[in-house]
């Protein structure tokens, strides 16, 4: 995190998975979010790949459940970056 300078560093000893992905974003929620009461959009920095394309079920399922229990929004920054480039302002 640019402001705080601290860096989070996940590892897996097998091949990502979705469910890996997601239980480091819980991980990482659980760490950080005492800190950040006000946030309640997380904007995903992804790189579409095969364990967290849109179109992959499982990733879809754990990050809805992960808005779920945290009451959150997020962007995948794909998508994000699309909205912005097609605003009418």
């Amino acid at each position: 995190m640019e402001l705080t300078d601290e860096l989070y560093l996940y590892f897996t000893g097998s091949h990502v998975t979705s469910d890996f992905i997601v239980d480091c974003l819980g991980d990482f929620w659980l760490t950080v979010q005492a800190r950040f009461p006000q946030i309640k959009t997380l904007l995903l920095n992804q790189d579409n790949g095969p364990q967290n394309h849109s179109r992959r079920t499982q990733f879809m399922k754990r990050i809805i459940e992960f808005t779920d229990e945290f009451q959150l929004t997020t962007w995948k920054s794909g998508l994000y970056a699309y909205l912005l480039s097609h605003n009418d302002f």
